[in-house]
């Protein structure tokens, strides 16, 4: 019985954490933004490592707008799609500052070398979803599947 009051007397304030939880947090999420408002997502690792190393570019990876591409669409005209928001984007930056380093085919990205400059330009573009840093990874296939 104990466990049932201390149940009911717990739950308004619950809900009150809750309530200013969400009001603290909103404006952080607002702020960061998701790439679907318009304006792109610039991760803040990427202007922290070009504020480190101003004079060094750092390597990023850049989501585009998804191409409007029919639902029916071959997989061929899918990638042309893709090629020409690529090309749309990098039409925009001067090489100086944005070397590509890979133009995928199937997936609306790009990854390069950006610098101060080239971060600018990307997050003025409408066809920019995000940036972020590209930071790797590996597969792991040996302990995915047994052998």
């Amino acid at each position: 019985m104990q466990w049932l009051e201390l149940k009911s007397k717990s739950l308004p304030t619950a809900i009150a954490v809750f309530i200013l939880v969400a009001a603290i947090c909103a404006p952080v999420f607002a702020a960061v933004g998701d790439g679907s408002t318009g304006a792109p997502r610039i991760e803040p690792d990427v202007y922290a490592r070009l504020q480190d190393y101003p004079a060094e570019p750092v390597y990023v990876v850049v989501r585009l707008e998804k191409p409007p591409a029919a639902k029916d669409a071959t997989p061929a005209k899918r990638r042309q799609a893709v090629k020409e928001v690529q090309e749309r984007v990098l039409e925009r930056l001067p090489s100086s500052e944005f070397a590509v380093v890979h133009q995928y085919e199937n997936i609306a990205s790009i990854t390069g070398y950006v610098n101060t400059a080239g971060l600018a330009r990307l997050a003025a573009n409408p066809q920019v979803r995000g940036v972020g840093l590209d930071v790797g990874g590996h597969g792991h296939l040996d302990v995915s599947v047994p052998f």
